[in-house]
């Protein structure tokens, strides 16, 4: 029986695709389905994603423009909060230090994005506060 997450089928849904970027995606762990994980992130990113401004929190790091797909999420709870809400953003990017944001690298509640929360609206900069997924070749980032 095989198993996947939503995210893992969105993504290898889309068959095998070589697109010359060998060495510079994330290192795939031996696993057949990781290896296609890993090789289609570049089409995924190319078909739904979209440029952001990723800001690492170390002093000396610079920010880096990336593709990430982003899901902007009708209103939700804020922890801590009985009655506030707020939008809930979440993005997708490669899980790598050279095309997205490697999972070793992150730094949640320090690091940031920065982006428009809504089409078409002024940039703003969201700290990335949690990783809600993770797998061979994205993560599923939530920003706030």
């Amino acid at each position: 029986m095989i198993t996947a997450t939503v995210d893992q089928l969105a993504v290898s849904s889309f068959g095998t695709f070589h697109t010359g970027h060998s060495g510079t995606t994330p290192a795939a762990t031996g696993n057949e389905f990781d290896e296609e994980l890993v090789d289609t992130v570049d089409d995924f990113l190319d078909m739904f994603g979209e440029s952001v401004q990723y800001w690492p929190c170390e002093p000396l790091a610079e920010p880096r423009s990336i593709v990430a797909v982003v899901d902007r999420d009708p209103p939700a709870n804020v922890d801590g909060l009985s009655h506030g809400t707020a939008p809930r953003l979440t993005i997708r990017v490669a899980n790598s230090a050279s095309l997205g944001i490697s999972s070793t690298e992150l730094d949640c509640g320090g690091d940031c994005i920065e982006m428009a929360v809504r089409i078409g609206e002024t940039v703003k900069r969201k700290r990335i506060v949690k990783m809600l997924k993770q797998d061979a070749g994205m993560l599923t980032l939530e920003l706030n």
